[in-house]
């Protein structure tokens, strides 16, 4: 029932967000991001970098936005692994295989943003400014690779 709720009108609708922006541009790049807790947990030990990206060992994507990513990451000052503990799970997997789509999947350490007992409070933690501001630097790094790489 959730599937049928849930899981097919979300899919539904990322498959058409794609498929207009490869019809208008031919190409579209599709970033995954979510954020973990740093405490073990049944997928992983306790986590001690900061961004796990996951493009499916390198097949969700031609390479240049896991290279951007990582760079833009690191130019922060942060701490990026590959593909471990986190892959990319099924979003990453499914809609990378498409010709026309880089896919990555981007897990952001809870401790980089908030107070990982009270996230409650993350609005109010001090580095979560900062991290907002990683990210645009992030975005904006991708949106200039990608104009580059794929002729926008």
């Amino acid at each position: 029932r959730r599937r049928e709720l849930v899981h097919a009108p979300y899919h539904a609708k990322l498959l058409e967000l794609l498929q207009t922006k490869i019809a208008r541009f031919g190409h579209a790049v599709l970033i995954d991001a979510h954020s973990v807790a740093s405490r073990a947990n049944q997928v992983h030990a306790a986590l001690k970098d900061d961004i796990y990206l996951g493009d499916r060992d390198g097949t969700s994507n031609s390479g240049w936005l896991t290279d951007i990513v990582e760079r833009s990451f690191r130019e922060q000052q942060l701490k990026v692994v590959r593909n471990n503990p986190y892959k990319g799970g099924y979003i990453t997997q499914h809609y990378g295989r498409m010709e026309e789509v880089d896919a990555l999947q981007i897990e952001m350490r809870w401790g980089l943003y908030m107070d990982e007992e009270n996230p409650a409070g993350a609005l109010q933690h001090p580095n979560f400014t900062r991290m907002k501001s990683v990210l645009k630097h992030v975005c904006g790094a991708v949106v200039t690779a990608a104009r580059a790489q794929l002729k926008f």
